[in-house]
């Protein structure tokens, strides 16, 4: 097979491979009769999601993971995004609390609410506090996300990037998550 062959077959399967996983939404399926049912809002901002968790009275916790150099030291740019992707890097957990009122402020694209089990939230906000509170010292704050980052203990890389992170969440949340979580694209499953 010549070069102009194999150049033309690496391109399409490269077309085929785009078109589908642009076109493939990530399909959540919450639980149909959740214990002390309480609602979650799921952000999607684009290329990365963001969950936003109920506190005590109308405090929401908005909790997010992705690449510490990228979130949390604000190093966002276009020449980064596959270095990123390709080796591994140090992981971040952003949080930011706010009321439902301050969500305005939040840059997003589309909203999904979520009616899961209070018990499993309340597990998931103590273990994703648990990993905030054990990088405190490190904690910054990046104005861009309005958000405070700290590093956490797994690496980021293309297998473990924002979106397989927050189907793990919503897996925490007792829902069913399907689809190819390479983008932020959201579908809820009734």
């Amino acid at each position: 097979m010549d070069g102009r062959m194999k150049n033309l077959i690496f391109g399409m399967i490269c077309f085929v491979g785009a078109v589908l996983t642009v076109s493939c939404a990530n399909r959540i399926t919450p639980p149909s009769h959740p214990a002390q049912p309480v609602r979650v809002i799921l952000l999607d901002h684009g290329r990365h999601p963001s969950l936003m968790l109920p506190r005590v009275g109308d405090e929401w916790a908005r909790y997010s993971y992705g690449e510490w150099r990228w979130y949390a030291e604000g190093r966002a740019s276009v020449w980064r995004v596959f270095p990123t992707m390709l080796w591994p890097t140090q992981g971040t957990l952003g949080r930011q609390v706010l009321t439902i009122d301050e969500m305005v402020r939040v840059d997003f694209i589309r909203v999904h609410t979520l009616t899961v089990s209070s018990e499993r939230v309340d597990q998931l906000m103590q273990e994703l506090d648990t990993v905030f509170e054990a990088g405190r010292e490190q904690a910054r704050y990046n104005p861009v996300f309005r958000a405070e980052f700290v590093p956490h203990p797994r690496l980021y890389s293309l297998f473990n990037q924002s979106n397989k992170v927050m189907a793990e969440w919503l897996r925490d949340l007792d829902c069913e998550v399907r689809g190819p979580l390479l983008y932020s694209t959201w579908r809820i499953m009734e």
